[in-house]
């Protein structure tokens, strides 16, 4: 993963190397190239905060719940921060209403939840998303 410090550091060196371009190998040039088109991003959560959805934690398969998004989220969120926030607000609000901490551990969520769950379900449905 290429750190935003270290993004930084790699567009520097580009800048200097473009100066003065006999000043990197063309081993240089390109892994500073790769390194910058291919960058492994991570995913804000809902609070801008960096996690890493792009991969699992280790023994946790956890994605955004909106359907056919196979973005990894921590196992207490919904979904994906771009996906949460499509949700109209009267939703997001009722499904942190009816989260217990620690049901994403036990993996028993209240029936309220599951209602919740399905009602968001069923509106992405109707949006034709």
């Amino acid at each position: 993963m290429v750190s935003a410090a270290r993004r930084v550091d790699l567009l520097d060196t580009l800048r200097r190397a473009i100066k003065t371009p006999r000043s990197l190998t063309r081993e240089q040039q390109l892994q500073i190239a790769d390194d910058l088109a291919h960058p492994r991003v991570t995913q804000p959560d809902l609070f801008g905060k960096a996690s890493l959805p792009t991969t699992p934690h280790q023994g946790v398969h956890h994605h955004c719940h909106w359907p056919g998004c196979t973005t990894h989220v921590k196992p207490a969120l919904w979904g994906c921060k771009y996906h949460w926030f499509l949700l109209p607000e009267q939703l997001r609000n009722e499904i942190w209403r009816t989260y217990r901490p620690g049901q994403e551990i036990t993996k028993r969520p209240s029936a309220e939840y599951i209602a919740v769950a399905r009602r968001v379900q069923d509106w992405i449905a109707k949006q034709g998303r």
